[in-house]
């Protein structure tokens, strides 16, 4: 060890001495060389280049910067804004939620910032609708959409998130139970709701798409 550290030994430190300490440098040559790797930096070929305290000094702006700080340090960045950060989530989803979320407290509770929360996790397109069920007229109504049978549901609303592609189950599973996750924090607490996971079909010129037995009109 102490043959390593000489040789790591740039005598930076040794030069700041005085010239009596300079001449037969000896231990204290080798004593030096710890330091230097501490405040200076260094390695060698096995262990890899070691950042000093100079540089990460130089560097300390990065850490309060979500999208350059190191991944270690970004859960202790979120936790000062209140933030708790999904394992499942890569890196530069976390650093932009990090990034944004400070904005989002401000609209946090209302469909605004529900939405905005969705879009960011979910990579979707979502859709809040408070429905106000109207008189049942045939020809024209349309039940579970524009009315419905039975009682009125007050501080009810409707949430729909349109995904782009075809997602795989597991990851359409997962983007529903952080969709669910994120409805449950942000609503008021005497409201419910529902929720739907769509995709974005291509369209197809001249086709007509077959409606669904809840949007037949009768």
């Amino acid at each position: 060890m102490a043959a390593a550290a000489n040789q790591q030994s740039t005598g930076v430190l040794l030069r700041h001495l005085p010239a009596v300490y300079q001449e037969q440098p000896g231990s204290l040559a080798v004593f030096l060389a710890a330091c230097e790797a501490i405040l200076l930096g260094g390695g060698d070929s096995s262990t890899g280049a070691v950042r000093g305290l100079e540089e990460s000094i130089s560097r300390l702006h990065t850490y309060l910067d979500p999208y350059q700080t190191p991944s270690d340090f970004l859960p202790w960045l979120a936790g000062w804004l209140a933030l708790s950060l999904r394992a499942d989530l890569d890196q530069a989803k976390q650093a932009e939620v990090v990034a944004r979320i400070v904005p989002m407290y401000h609209w946090w509770g209302t469909r605004k910032g529900m939405e905005e929360m969705l879009a960011l996790l979910t990579d979707g397109r979502p859709t809040i609708v408070e429905p106000e069920a109207e008189a049942l007229e045939v020809g024209r109504a349309i039940v579970g959409r524009t009315t419905r049978l039975g009682r009125e549901r007050p501080h009810y609303f409707q949430v729909s998130v349109e995904l782009s592609g075809a997602p795989d189950q597991p990851t359409r599973e997962r983007i529903e139970g952080l969709a669910r996750e994120i409805v449950e924090l942000a609503k008021p607490a005497h409201t419910y709701y529902s929720l739907e996971i769509t995709t974005r079909a291509p369209r197809i010129s001249g086709g007509r798409r077959k409606p669904s037995p809840q949007e037949e009109i009768i």
